[in-house]
């Protein structure tokens, strides 16, 4: 009776002991799920408060794992503990419990999910290699079944999040060919037509979504297939078919905190088909129920992009992009706000500079907008369009030239000017009385004016002007067409008084003219603009549309027209030889066309003296560079290839020594110095040996008693009768050597 009494409170006790246990490991438990869910919701991001809950869930972990070794919720708590580690980012805290795990407990229950958190862990560090050993044991290994289907998906969010995407399809396909339930076969659909969304494949996405809504999936799936799908149209621009399902959601979507969503895109569809009212009174409405949202960001995001794609008001878009709270944005929001920032910046800026700069560099300004949108934006449209107002300039100077050269012939020579007084002065401007004739006495129009055909008369007047009255029209026309052109031009020279009388004649209009000489250095800068226009800037525009249309549009026909354009105007012209190259899918510098043939004779040179042809041709080559491309970045080069050919290759250093003075005293910095220091040192040569054929033999030879060497004393001995007869001097690298001869073999080599 004792014994079986004894053994009913021994059991008691060890029942109460595991509650106790189990009670321990399920607050660990419950801290952590609480953690993880607000986790979730706050987008990933850990806070104090989510910290807090996973180390009191560690902490209670420990516990059981310190005080009680032998508990079978052992293995449970080193798991759980690897998991709050893991989830807190502390991964080699995490990757040496999941360790632990694998090694003490690989025949325990959970050791698959122990896997799964291993192969996760080694992705978090980074350390792929060894990531894709663990998922492949999942992929492969029975034993890891259950949580296979798990693993495919958070391999592919991994590569989703590294913006892998062909990666993260082909994991989901292999997935979809797994033999899945209905609820992972739904997941996985639904995921394949997000990451089509996300690699800008809007046809195979709104194809997958579809498919998806086929299978009469749950309604929250439904709904959100549905909000892809009116994503997709805003992405192709169909913003009436975009409009219509944005509609539908907001009449029947049932989680409430996706209607500011639902209503931000209906005002993207409204601003985009014109009504941009109704769309800013929209966001205005969103904004004011959602302050302190991501949605608000979002929305100014948006308000901006109306603005600057839609509007044109480039003022209003940098202040809505200076609203956004960039941590709210994802990363290519925060990247194309950036850059549509900084491109509305340099439009203001772009609109201040026209009526204040000059046309270079407004010019200037324009290829850096038109790189803006192709490289920037993606919106190659607008480059080509940027580069059509670049071209559109050329016509538009050339009028204003021709009209600022007519002007200048009714200023008078001072010398054909009779005057009583030789002290007379008389300055280059003028004073010009163009009497108009009124058409209607009540509206006069620019059109209606036309200068009379009158008499001439040159008068003093008290400014030292000269006061004529026009013999023709064509000054006025010529005023009138400047005044199209380039109204700052006379802002400060012209004056024009136009008061009229009821008259049909009315009294001559009074026209200041700048002086002559302002006219001068106006036509001398016009003519420089031309200049630059013909030589430089329409190559380089055809250039780039040839480009554009190539690489954007992948419109090889209207590239190869823009290229034949190029190379009948500028056939010389480095942007010629570069589109020559790019269309035929070569490699291409651009590099000025005395750059690219200097370069071209130097590879010719190379070549016949590596193929071992003629080192004749090899010169010849060399001597062209050198007396035609003088300025070239070619040209040190060429210099030291003519040295290095006589050297290694004649053992001729006289002749080499010229061109490397040359390249030490004209290019001192080149690096090509380093490579001729073992036997030049910008001076002399240095000794080494050389073949016998380099020996020079004079008519006579001096016997010395010792063979003495004289160091820097280089000189090359072509003219003998310099040379004192009776010594046999042999020429090395920058030394001279005098040798004792026997006297019969002296007399042998006279003979």
């Amino acid at each position: 009776m004792k014994t079986r009494t004894f053994l009913l409170i021994l059991s008691i006790l060890l029942l109460l002991a595991g509650c106790v246990y189990y009670n321990i490991f399920y607050n660990a438990r419950k801290y952590y799920a609480e953690a993880l869910n607000a986790k979730e919701k706050n987008n990933g991001k850990l806070t104090p408060n989510i910290q807090t809950k996973f180390e009191t869930s560690i902490g209670k972990c420990a516990y059981i794992i310190q005080e009680y070794p032998t508990n079978k919720w052992v293995d449970d708590a080193i798991l759980l503990m690897g998991q709050c580690f893991y989830e807190q980012e502390y991964y080699i805290k995490a990757l040496r419990k999941f360790q632990e795990y694998e090694r003490y407990y690989n025949k325990y229950e959970l050791y698959p999910i122990a896997k799964l958190y291993l192969a996760k862990t080694y992705l978090a560090m980074k350390e792929y290699d060894d990531a894709m050993k663990q998922f492949s044991a999942i992929f492969t290994n029975p034993r890891f079944q259950e949580v296979r289907t798990e693993a495919y998906f958070d391999l592919s969010d991994y590569y989703i999040e590294r913006d892998k995407y062909n990666d993260a399809k082909n994991t989901i396909l292999e997935l979809l060919n797994t033999g899945l339930k209905r609820k992972p076969h739904l997941k996985a659909m639904f995921l394949y037509g997000e990451i089509e969304f996300k690699n800008d494949e809007y046809r195979n996405a709104e194809l997958a979504f579809r498919n998806l809504l086929a299978e009469k999936p749950t309604k929250r799936y439904q709904l959100d297939a549905l909000l892809y799908i009116g994503k997709i149209f805003i992405e192709t621009q169909k913003y009436q078919e975009a409009l219509l399902v944005f509609e539908n959601l907001n009449d029947t979507e049932v989680d409430y905190d996706k209607l500011p969503e639902i209503r931000m895109h209906i005002a993207i569809c409204e601003a985009n088909l014109g009504n941009t009212e109704k769309a800013f009174a929209l966001f205005d409405k969103i904004i004011k129920d959602n302050k302190g949202k991501k949605i608000v960001s979002e929305i100014y995001y948006y308000w901006a992009d109306i603005y600057f794609d839609v509007l044109q008001d480039y003022e209003q878009t940098e202040e809505k992009f200076n609203a956004v709270t960039v941590k709210h944005l994802d990363e290519k929001m925060v990247k194309q706000a950036t850059n549509k920032l900084k491109i509305a910046q340099e439009l203001i800026s772009y609109q201040t500079i026209q009526s204040t700069s000059q046309i270079s560099q407004i010019v200037e300004f324009q290829f850096q907008l038109a790189e803006y949108y192709n490289f920037d934006l993606n919106q190659p449209d607008s480059a080509l369009a940027m580069y059509d107002d670049i071209l559109e300039r050329l016509p538009l100077l050339r009028q204003e030239l021709d009209s600022l050269t007519n002007m200048m012939l009714y200023y008078p020579e001072q010398d054909s000017v009779d005057t009583e007084n030789d002290s007379l002065y008389i300055s280059d401007s003028m004073e010009i009385e163009i009497p108009v004739q009124i058409e209607d006495s009540v509206s006069v129009t620019e059109d209606s004016v036309s200068a009379v055909i009158d008499t001439v008369s040159i008068i003093q007047v008290e400014d030292d002007s000269i006061s004529i009255v026009l013999p023709d029209s064509s000054l006025a026309d010529s005023l009138r067409g400047l005044s199209i052109i380039d109204t700052t031009f006379f802002a400060d020279s012209l004056l024009v008084d136009s008061t009229m009388t009821d008259s049909t004649v009315a009294e001559p209009d009074k026209v200041i003219l700048p002086t002559k000489q302002q006219l001068l250095v106006k036509i001398e800068n016009l003519h420089n603009t031309i200049q630059e226009f013909e030589k430089e800037i329409i190559a380089k525009v055809l250039f780039m549309k040839l480009w554009t249309y190539q690489e954007k549009f992948q419109d090889t026909d209207k590239a190869s027209e823009i290229f034949l354009l190029l190379e009948t105007d500028y056939p010389a012209s480095k942007y010629t030889i570069a589109g020559k190259k790019f269309i035929n899918n070569e490699p291409f510098e651009l590099v000025d066309p005395e750059e690219h043939y200097a370069q071209q004779y130097l590879y010719k040179a190379l070549d016949f003296y590596f193929d071992s042809v003629t080192l004749e041709q090899s010169h010849a080559y060399l001597d062209t560079i050198l007396n035609e491309y003088d300025s070239t970045e070619v040209y040190p080069q060429a210099l030291y290839l003519k040295s290095y050919l006589f050297v290694k290759e004649s053992k001729d250093t006289t002749s080499a020594r010229p061109y490397l003075e040359e390249l030490f005293t004209d290019y001192p910095q080149h690096e090509l110095k380093t490579e001729v220091s073992d036997y030049f040192d910008g001076t002399h040569f240095f000794y080494f040996e050389t073949e016998e054929d380099t020996t020079v033999i004079i008519d006579s030879i001096i016997i010395v008693q010792d063979s003495t060497f004289i160091t820097d004393s280089l000189f090359t001995i072509q003219d003998t009768t310099s040379i004192i007869d009776s010594i046999q001097i042999i020429t090395e690298e920058d030394s001279v050597s005098i040798v004792p001869e026997p006297e019969e073999k002296v007399e042998d080599i006279k003979q």
